[in-house]
This record gives structure tokens, C-alpha cells and sequence, in this order.
């Protein structure tokens, strides 16, 4: 579970109830179909049942077509990797396109991950070739969130099929290894705070997506063929196959209520019985490019940043209020919880402003 506790600000509009979730789960949907108006974008989710909570950013059909992964910075920008355009998007906490932040120009080719580490930003990069990917030169890219690269954490000559990045504690991952063609042998492996393969823990082909388990020290990792498998450190579990997601496998998240959310690559959201692998609900359905599921929680009045909302984030709006700072003042342009308009910025300062900032001010953190 790549869970982050992070002091943001967002008015993104697109919410199933009136006021942003404190806690959400995070899949962006690709264009696999350019038609459908709801691809593009990155949807949010229960923590407890999976129900579809609203867009953390709006459908963007011109950037978001193939994503792979989303991270949450500690500058409060969203970032998405799509591996259509070998590059990290960044958004604003409004749901709107900022730039592209890393790309072809960094050294960048099909981007497959991206987690935040240890103040800075891991990338899975594998080099494109003629006759398809260059495993000789994959790595995982580290870069600075002012977009200085650093010392990779994996660099090249491994030959991994890099796909998936899971934090263990320690500065330990589990990365997994996706396919056989590399000529590595794909599974899910153990590396140390300093780039260090321990070890695969089990084989598992298209490996494509790893999380925290439902218990402490237990872990779950999917594949492509819709095969969950539990795991420690120190070996496999049990396994079991989710129901009607053959050959769709994406991504996957525990849900408090004990069951497991999981993402089709192809098809949807739904939820899942994580003993039996049976299908409990559909929570979203629609053609299109999915990617991972990864969790967060957010403290929305936080405006300073220190992960509590008090008396210094309502004077930082005034502050912001007053000197014309669209950026953290301008939050809604309705004060009504029942009006469209009401935590969709307008471009204006006014009073629904001020009145949507101390609705959220009450929601206090998590």
C-alpha cells in the first residue's frame, strides 16, 4: 500500500458528496476510448468499500492516456506517469495540468512506476528500442522534486523487467521483475535501502502491482493473469485468482471492510472477496487504460503544510484571500453544498470562498 499522510489543498469539483474525502484510494483511467467523456482522469475511491468518491482530476484526454501510477508530492502537486508519453505529468491539487515534469529530455523511456521515497521521486525507466525494450538499460530514475535527477536507486545493467515499486520499511522495496524476456526470472524481490537485489521472494510473470495486506508484515501481489498472492518477507502465503479478470489484472488495494479493491486493466473497478476471489460489487465500468490503485490521506485546510489544521492555515487564506492568490484562495464558486458550483473554482475571490474554506477548515486531518 503506497499510503501517504500529506498537507494539501484542492477544490477539485468532481465529488460523489459535498466536501473532498480525507482519505481516498487513487486509479487513473487511460483513453483506451477517446469517446467515452470519463477517460483521461483520476478517479477516487473508498477506503472502506471501494464506492467511486469523485475525480481528483478531471478527465484530460491530451495527457492522461496510457498512466501507470500516481504520487502525491510535498510541494501538494499531483503526479501521474503514462507510458504512452514516456513521461510524469504534474497537476495542481485543482485538478489542473501544471507541466510536464519529467520526460524523453531526463532520460526518460516508458515510465511503468512512480513512488515517492524518501523526499524524492522514484521512476521506472525502461529505454525503448528498435525491436521493442531495452532491459540492458532499464533502471529506477531518482529525481529531486525540484526536478534535479540524483543517483539512481537501480541503475542499469540488471537486465529487470522493472514494473512495480512496494516501501518495506527501512528504505527496503519489493520490486517486481514483470516477464522472462529480460532474461531475468520474473517475480516479486526483495532490494535493499541501497539498490540491492536479496533475492526473489516468489516467481510470478507480469507482476503488476504490490501492496500492504489486510494484516501487519503481510503483503499482496498481483498479475496480470488476476493472481493474488499473499506473502511476507520471508515466502509466499496463499493464492487465489479474482473472478472475471482474466488476462486483465491491474491493480489492487485492501479495503478496511476486509475486502480487496481491484482495477482491471481493460474493463474497471470492483471489489472482490480476497479469500475466495469472488466478485462482490462493480464499482466503475468502461473501456480504457487503467492503472494502479495506491492510497492517501490529506489534510485540505492544511495551507501550511504541517499536517495539522489550525488558527496558522485560516490567516494563511486571509492572507491569500487578500493579496489575490487564486492559487489557495479561490476554492469554490458556490457557499450551497447542493449547488454545482459549490468547491469548483470560478477564478473569482469572494465570500463562497471564505465559507467552502471553513467547511473544510471543521473537516480538521484525518
Amino acid at each position: 500500500m503506497r499510503s501517504a499522510t500529506l498537507a494539501v489543498v484542492c477544490a477539485c469539483g468532481s465529488f460523489a458528496s459535498a466536501l473532498p474525502p480525507s482519505e481516498f484510494i487513487a486509479v487513473p483511467w487511460g483513453v483506451g476510448n477517446p469517446a467515452d467523456p470519463r477517460a483521461g482522469s483520476i478517479g477516487m475511491f473508498s477506503v472502506v468499500d471501494g464506492s467511486y468518491l469523485g475525480d481528483l482530476v478531471p478527465p484530460d484526454q491530451a495527457h492522461i492516456v496510457w498512466p501507470t501510477a500516481v504520487a502525491i508530492g510535498p510541494d501538494r502537486m499531483v503526479y501521474v506517469s503514462d507510458s504512452t508519453a514516456d513521461s510524469v505529468w504534474r497537476y495542481n491539487l485543482k485538478g489542473e495540468f501544471v507541466d510536464r515534469f519529467l520526460g524523453p529530455a531526463d532520460g526518460l523511456g516508458i515510465v511503468r512506476d512512480i513512488l515517492l521515497y524518501e523526499g524524492d521521486l522514484l521512476v521506472v525507466s525502461i529505454p525503448r528500442a528498435p525491436a521493442g525494450l531495452d532491459y540492458t538499460l532499464s533502471e529506477i530514475k531518482r529525481f529531486g522534486f525540484d526536478g534535479v535527477e540524483k543517483a539512481p536507486f537501480v541503475g542499469p545493467g540488471t537486465n529487470f523487467s522493472f514494473w512495480d515499486m512496494h516501501p518495506v520499511g527501512n528504505g527496503d522495496l519489493l520490486i517486481s521483475d514483470s516477464d522472462s524476456m529480460s532474461g531475468v526470472q520474473a517475480g516479486v524481490y526483495h532490494f535493499s535501502d541501497d539498490g540491492v537485489d536479496l533475492g526473489r521472494i516468489y516467481p510470478m510473470v507480469f507482476s503488476t502491482q504490490i501492496v500492504d495486506g489486510h494484516e501487519p508484515g503481510h503483503f499482496y501481489g498481483y498479475a496480470f493473469n488476476a493472481r493474488v498472492t499473499e506473502f511476507t518477507l520471508a515466502g509466499t502465503i496463499r493464492g487465489v485468482t479474482l473472478a472475471g479478470l482474466s488476462n486483465a489484472g491491474r491493480g489492487i488495494h485492501p479495503l478496511d471492510d476486509g475486502s480487496l479493491l481491484a482495477v482491471s486493466y481493460n474493463a474497471g473497478v470492483y471489489v472482490h472477496n480476497v479469500q475466495t476471489g469472488a466478485r462482490i460489487r462493480t464499482i466503475r465500468t468502461g473501456f480504457g487504460l487503467y492503472g494502479q490503485a495506491n492510497r492517501f490521506t490529506v489534510c485540505w485546510a492544511d495551507l501550511t503544510n504541517d499536517l495539522s489544521v489550525d488558527s496558522d492555515d485560516f490567516f494563511a487564506f486571509l492572507d491569500a484571500f487578500a493579496t489575490g492568490d487564486l492559487e489557495d484562495a479561490d476554492w469554490s464558486g458556490s457557499s450551497d453544498p447542493n449547488d454545482p458550483g459549490y468547491g469548483v473554482p470560478d477564478g473569482a475571490l469572494d465570500a463562497d470562498d471564505f465559507f467552502y474554506f471553513l467547511d473544510l477548515f471543521q473537516l480538521g486531518c484525518p
